[in-house]
């Protein structure tokens, strides 16, 4: 939402905003991790840039997804392990990039004005 927000701040109109956003919304979904396959390649480094990365693992530790949906996937086992560790570190690296994404939109807005 933060992303979002500082998106919406550097651009001019309603119109310029709305692709974006969407190719945005779709690009979080991809790198989630959530989709069926294996994080593999540019996709893998990539990913844990991004802030739906850290929110599905920080959701998925929070409800213990593995056991909910059979997931036999090592290194899905590893990212959504349902121990307070896994949902902390994703918290706190979602707060972090919602803090630097508000900060820039600030600046922007200020430079605006």
């Amino acid at each position: 939402m933060c992303l979002g927000l500082f998106v919406s701040s550097v651009l001019s109109s309603s119109e310029q905003a709305m692709p974006i956003l969407v190719g945005l919304t779709m690009t979080q979904v991809v790198l989630s991790g959530a989709l069926p396959g294996n994080l593999e390649g540019f996709i893998a480094l990539v990913s844990p840039l991004v802030p739906s990365y850290w929110s599905m693992n920080s959701l998925s530790a929070s409800v213990n997804l593995i056991d909910i949906s059979k997931i036999s996937d090592l290194d899905l086992s590893d990212r959504w392990e349902s121990v307070v560790s896994t949902l902390a570190q994703g918290s706190l690296v979602v707060t972090s990039m919602s803090v630097i994404f508000l900060t820039m939109c600030y600046l922007v807005l200020a430079k605006k004005r």
